[in-house]
């Protein structure tokens, strides 16, 4: 898959899959396709933003074997590279390596 469907198959709205029952807040990171995106704090529900919490210029880099989502929004603790682990048509998987393997499931919503 190419860099430029990447970056197409990322822009739009992407919804924080939780595992854990007790937690009721999630993410909603939305990525525009002029490049900049937005992270928010909303409510279990989907439909209530209750915080923006950052905001930034996001990038796709393809390697010979995989890509990469770099995410430009300092200071924060998003600033880094999410290896692409999975990109369908309404699933996300990324992963980060820092002191250990962090992985983040989303699904699209828009």
């Amino acid at each position: 898959m190419t860099k430029k469907i990447k970056e197409n198959k990322l822009a739009g709205t992407w919804e924080e899959i939780v595992h854990n029952s007790n937690i009721t807040d999630k993410e909603q990171w939305v990525f525009n396709s002029d490049g900049l995106f937005t992270i928010s704090l909303i409510n279990d529900s989907g439909n209530i933003v209750i915080a923006e919490r950052y905001v930034g210029e996001w990038s796709v880099q393809q390697k010979v074997s995989k890509a990469y989502l770099f995410l430009d929004a300092e200071p924060s603790p998003y600033y880094t590279f999410y290896e692409i682990s999975k990109i369908k048509k309404t699933a996300l998987i990324l992963t980060v390596q820092d002191g250990g393997q962090y992985l983040r499931e989303f699904k699209k919503i828009e």
